[in-house]
């Protein structure tokens, strides 16, 4: 039998070699493996966080705190034992990372400064997070203008009236060699557990020679508690010759983790991990999946979804009570990869999908929901955020960052909002138009914020207004308008939902064989009667046709 330190060395020496092995490589190798970090846009100085707290768990009912000029990026964490909540966030160059306080709804205290002089994070690292069971909170952040980057954290047990000092958050020993460990700009997600615990998920990847590479990428897992700190959950690459693309900006090969814990000592973790032979034709990028691990009694890993012609991004776990299902996953799939926000390919219709699981002898995977949808690619830079909360008793707060608009200035931009009801076993607002699922949080535009509960399980979300314009300036011309509004088709629970644009003329489902199955009509097309398996939507257009592949299951 092998012994725990000799696979932890094995696996040390394994990333060591394969950095190694890179570097031999061709350029066009070698800069596919390159990290490529973009950071988004500045804020404007009129710019200020706002947060909406809702009147009752699932009402929808929102009333609005507005926080100080000049803050952005607002990221909020309620106390669950007092009326209070604490906001981490940046000023408007994006650069300094500071704090306030909702003590008395909805008056804010000052700002103050988190990070010091010499560890501020310089662009959007940060998150936070709070104890179900105590009034301890939780910020984390990454300093990025160094290299290696390194994590910080600080820590308040009264509910963000005081903190302690900052901390800096040590590498796991991840490589060997001359390979230098570094965390990224995706990498934190603190979260507590049921029993008071603080739980860091983070995603590091190796620096050689002052350059820092995509893979091996390594999903690490760290509490105080526990001795030693770091547990490697995910090391996962490939072969460099076998990785056909690059994964675009503002990530590694396996990155933005979170987790959640389902009971006192069993914990859920889920990121997202590059597919290394799947690559989208439109802009040369590798395609994404969901993995995720579940640490307690016995240790499994499960990849959530399957490889398609899609990628599947920003995965966010947290605990739920629905019949025997104990955790849910939120995740988008975005129907061509890369950032938009960021010029790497076109604005679609992408559908936010829940996926619930079980753990009786392993994780097993429920049916997914698609709760809504957006054009905006829900997260374009920074680590996973609490998106999604059980709020014991009454149901599954989800919120997202929400647009329809498809020209790329994302004029409509909001935080979206859903609720499952744990007494209705429903999700409050859904529409056969998965676009439409879902309501705006807030009654002005917004953008870039997280949630929270407060502790009578009421929603809190937080935002920013107005929020930064894209990164890449938007073409007037409509030749490109058109090219973007040309989103794929999707599959929702039986349903075949088709975009209005796509249907001028009309169009028709054909099976594998090229048989005309049935006509295609704008909107949702009933499809529970055909059975499983490979389609192709046949777009009949002005001068010509147009065939998409489809995958109809159960």
């Amino acid at each position: 039998m092998i012994g725990k330190s000799t696979v932890v060395t094995l696996v040390v020496a394994l990333c060591a070699a394969a950095v190694s092995q890179a570097l031999g490589y061709n350029a066009d190798v070698r800069e596919r493996m390159i990290v490529r970090n973009l950071v988004t846009a500045k804020l404007v100085d009129s710019i200020r966080p706002v947060v909406a707290k809702d009147v009752g768990p699932g009402y929808g009912i929102f009333d609005y705190s507005e926080g100080p000029i000049g803050f952005g990026w607002p990221l909020v964490a309620a106390s669950r034992t007092s009326s209070s909540c604490s906001i981490a966030m940046l000023d408007s160059g994006g650069h300094l990372l500071s704090r306030s306080r909702v003590s008395d709804w909805p008056l804010w205290d000052s700002a103050f400064d988190v990070a010091d002089s010499g560890n501020q994070p310089m662009c959007e690292t940060h998150n936070i997070a709070s104890s179900p069971v105590s009034n301890k909170v939780c910020i984390t952040w990454v300093r990025t203008d160094t290299n290696p980057m390194p994590g910080y954290y600080r820590l308040s047990s009264d509910g963000g009236a005081s903190w302690d000092s900052v901390k800096q958050l040590d590498w796991p020993a991840a490589y060997g060699g001359d390979t230098v460990t570094s965390f990224h700009v995706s990498s934190l997600y603190p979260f507590y557990d049921g029993v008071d615990r603080l739980h860091v998920v983070a995603a590091v990847h190796p620096i050689v020679n002052d350059t820092g590479f995509i893979m091996p990428a390594g999903i690490w897992h760290w509490c105080p508690d526990d001795n030693p700190n770091w547990k490697l959950i995910r090391r996962a690459g490939c072969a460099p010759e076998h990785l056909a693309a690059p994964v675009g900006y503002n990530a590694l090969y396996a990155c933005r983790p979170s987790g959640c814990f389902v009971d006192a000592d069993y914990l859920l973790l889920t990121w997202e991990q590059f597919d290394s032979a799947n690559v989208d034709p439109q802009t040369n990028l590798l395609r994404a999946g969901i993995h995720c691990a579940y640490l307690g009694g016995y240790f499994d890993t499960v990849r959530v979804t399957e490889p398609g012609p899609y990628s599947c991004r920003f995965p966010v776990a947290s605990a739920c009570s629905v019949d025997y299902e104990r955790a849910i996953i939120r995740y988008e799939i975005d129907q061509v990869a890369g950032f938009s926000p960021l010029g790497q390919g076109p604005s679609t219709y992408n559908p936010v999908v829940t996926r619930r699981l079980s753990f009786p002898k392993g994780i097993e995977l429920g049916d997914p929901d698609t709760i809504g949808g957006t054009t905006y690619d829900l997260q374009a830079c920074g680590p996973a955020r609490t998106v999604i909360l059980n709020s014991p008793g009454h149901g599954i707060h989800a919120v997202w960052m929400y647009s329809e608009d498809t020209s790329g200035a994302f004029a409509d931009l909001n935080m979206h909002y859903n609720f499952y009801d744990y007494a209705a076993h429903l999700w409050n607002w859904l529409d056969p138009d998965f676009m439409q699922s879902g309501m705006n949080a807030f009654p002005y535009r917004t953008g870039l914020g997280c949630l929270s509960a407060d502790s009578g399980g009421a929603a809190i979300i937080s935002a920013c207004n107005p929020p930064p314009a894209p990164y890449v300036a938007v073409e007037d011309s409509r030749e490109r308008q058109l090219r973007v509004l040309r989103p794929s088709a999707t599959i929702l629970r039986g349903v075949l939902f088709l975009p209005p644009v796509l249907l001028s003329p009309p169009s028709s489902l054909l099976s594998v064989d090229g048989r005309k199955v049935m006509d295609l009509r704008p909107g949702a097309n009933d499809v529970g009667h055909l059975s499983p398996g490979v389609y192709f939507v046949r777009e009949a257009q002005a001068q010509a046709q147009a065939t998409r592949k489809v995958v109809i299951t159960r």
